[in-house]
């Protein structure tokens, strides 16, 4: 075990970086109060401002979401839930469960059933999240996660900490700089340009199930560069898969926002199509 980090209160026994960004960072660590289910993921959010007044304002900011998430999950019974989160000079803390699963994109063994399944599933819950006034949960793979116990899907928020610290902060910044830089084709093309909302959701939704379906490495199942992707259109050849869930994975994740599902209700509505099992 590591000495813990700057800022992280006594507590908290640092264990691992998990990850880095240009604003912060993400740890495991365990809370030295509770024996028993003792580790937690701190996520670390740095406001970087010669103005300690908007140094201020982001910190509210970022508590007055942190509360909103709590309320969020307890009244959707969500098993996910935030455990706390506090203020150290110019960085804001989130403490959250470590959640034993995995992410959309590190699925194995999906076939068109379960696919549409895991699916459905997921834009429930996004359908829950959205129906609280968030337009856009700026999704990263990593923010949805299946419970290893229960099958269940769990939600993070952690994306939209990293928006309002970008807003805030570090306006110039791309948005991919807020996520691991070898994660920028999970992000639609007007996201990478800093616009984003459901539909940018759904994008990162559609190539994660469709990572999880090939079990193809990013750089086979996509082509551009930082500031622009695009799915390969061979990217269903391997697999033997009704064309009406083609075309939904397909337009899920087109370039085009105005050509895309925008809303969640749409592809739930195409879901319905396809054939039963």
């Amino acid at each position: 075990m590591s000495d813990a980090p700057a800022g992280l209160p006594p507590p908290y026994q640092h264990l691992k970086t998990v990850s880095r960004s240009a604003i912060g960072q993400t740890w495991i660590v365990r809370d030295t109060r509770h024996p028993k289910d003792s580790f937690r993921i701190i996520q670390k959010l740095d406001i970087s401002s010669n103005e300690p007044s908007l140094v201020e304002f982001g910190q509210i900011l970022l508590s007055h979401k942190a509360q909103t998430l709590q309320t969020l999950f307890k009244e959707t019974a969500s098993s996910h839930k935030i455990y706390g989160y506090f203020s150290e000079e110019q960085s804001f803390y989130v403490v959250q469960p470590m959640i034993k699963g995995k992410s959309l994109h590190r699925l194995r063994d999906l076939d068109q059933w379960s696919i549409v399944s895991v699916l459905t599933d997921i834009l429930l819950m996004l359908q829950q999240v959205y129906s609280w006034g968030l337009g856009s949960c700026c999704l990263h793979p990593n923010d949805l996660i299946q419970c290893q116990s229960d099958k269940g899907w769990v939600w993070t928020g952690t994306g939209i900490f990293k928006t309002i610290v970008h807003q805030v902060s570090k306006q110039t910044l791309p948005l991919t700089e807020l996520f691991p830089k070898d994660t920028a084709a999970y992000f639609a093309p007007e996201f990478l340009q800093g616009r984003f909302d459901m539909g940018s959701d759904l994008y990162t939704v559609g190539v994660s199930l469709i990572q999880a379906l090939t079990q193809l490495p990013l750089k086979e199942l996509v082509y551009g560069d930082s500031g622009y992707f695009v799915i390969r259109r061979s990217w269903y050849r391997q697999k033997q898969l009704p064309d009406v869930l083609v075309e939904l994975l397909t337009r899920m994740v087109n370039p085009n926002p105005l050509k895309r599902y925008s809303t969640i209700t749409a592809v739930l509505n195409e879901l319905d199509k396809l054939p039963a099992s």
